[in-house]
């Protein structure tokens, strides 16, 4: 599939599923001790006087951006790991996917597909345009293109083993992109926001589907409390994006932010 240009080309055939399965856990590693040593920059400027009200009144709370990666991210997780946490989030990625509103000849990336599900739903949804995924974990890119080979073998799709930070595409080559569940994985959060706005088109969108805080509700994995979705519209705005802007599905505790590039 690849001409040895690594600008618009999924990587050689990987050698074997485990071989990528030590890679991915090589990698998950220095990802976890990356994660767990820096601290959460807030976005800068004055916090709104409610907030700053909030502030006041009692500590901040850790950020989940900071911490609350558990093993490391999703590309030390596993092909099983990976299986579960896409069936525990498959309502929140069809409402995500409901909510980004594809339509037949958009241009639409996802970023960090991992088992490659929502991507049958978009690959159905636009269905003369261009669907196109980026994923860390060499395992995910592998299993996604055996599960998508006819639509790649089409020229419908195209799947990425890299990470969102540099991203192997031209300016503006997008209409719409999306991220459910793994926003708090990003490696440099406002930077990476920016290279996304990149690569879409002026006006175009971009939806990050997070699973937020619920009082009196578990959850199985990392949540964002009410602090950490402010910081990330604030992220949003100083990225570049506009007309930022919040929608709830009470079932799943799921919060989109969806904002214009």
């Amino acid at each position: 599939m690849s001409d040895g240009s690594t600008t618009t080309t999924t990587p050689p055939l990987f050698s074997t599923s485990q071989d990528a399965q030590k890679a991915d856990l090589a990698s998950a590693e220095g990802c976890r001790q990356s994660i767990l040593k820096r601290p959460f920059v807030q976005p800068e400027g004055p916090l709104p006087p409610d907030e700053q009200a909030a502030s006041a009144r009692e500590p901040r709370r850790v950020n989940v951006f900071a911490g609350l990666v558990g093993g490391g991210g999703p590309e030390g997780a596993g092909w099983l790991a990976a299986q579960i946490m896409s069936r525990k989030n498959a309502d929140m990625n069809r409402f995500a996917f409901e909510q980004l509103d594809v339509w037949p000849r958009d241009r639409v990336l996802e970023i960090g597909f991992g088992p490659g599900r929502t991507l049958d739903w978009l690959v159905e949804r636009a269905s003369e345009g261009l669907v196109a995924g980026v994923d860390p974990a060499a395992l995910m890119v592998e299993r996604a293109a055996r599960r998508h080979s006819e639509a790649i073998e089409a020229g419908r799709l195209e799947l990425h083993c890299c990470g969102v930070s540099a991203l192997p595409f031209a300016d503006g080559t997008f209409d719409k992109a999306m991220a459910a569940n793994n926003f708090q994985f990003w490696p440099d959060y406002e930077r990476d926001l920016r290279e996304v706005r990149r690569v879409l088109r002026r006006g175009g969108t971009l939806l990050l589907c997070l699973r937020a805080e619920t009082p009196g509700r578990q959850s199985y994995g990392p949540v964002f409390s009410r602090d950490d979705v402010r910081d990330a519209e604030r992220l949003l705005w100083r990225a570049g994006f506009g007309d930022v802007r919040q929608r709830h599905h009470s079932e799943d505790s799921t919060t989109l932010l969806m904002a214009q590039a």
